[in-house]
């Protein structure tokens, strides 16, 4: 399980390359903590990333966490 938070998930999204992430970590999704989610939401490449991964709890311990599933990544 790999927990991001909102520098880290900023940084890899704002150059468009969310993709290394799961390719490093050889995972197929994120732990992303609802205050990052929080953080994040307004900001132009969350937008870009909406259509692209898919926000879930169903994988989650932590009610205060979510995945990022990615749909579509470069």
């Amino acid at each position: 399980m790999i927990i991001v938070d909102t520098d880290f998930l900023s940084s890899f999204s704002k150059i468009g390359r969310l993709d290394l992430v799961f390719r490093l970590f050889e995972c197929r999704s994120l732990v992303v903590p609802r205050a990052v989610l929080e953080e994040i939401r307004g900001t132009d490449f969350f937008r870009s990333y909406l259509g692209r991964v898919v926000f879930s709890d169903g994988d989650v311990t932590r009610k205060k966490d979510l995945l990022i599933v990615p749909l579509l990544l470069n």
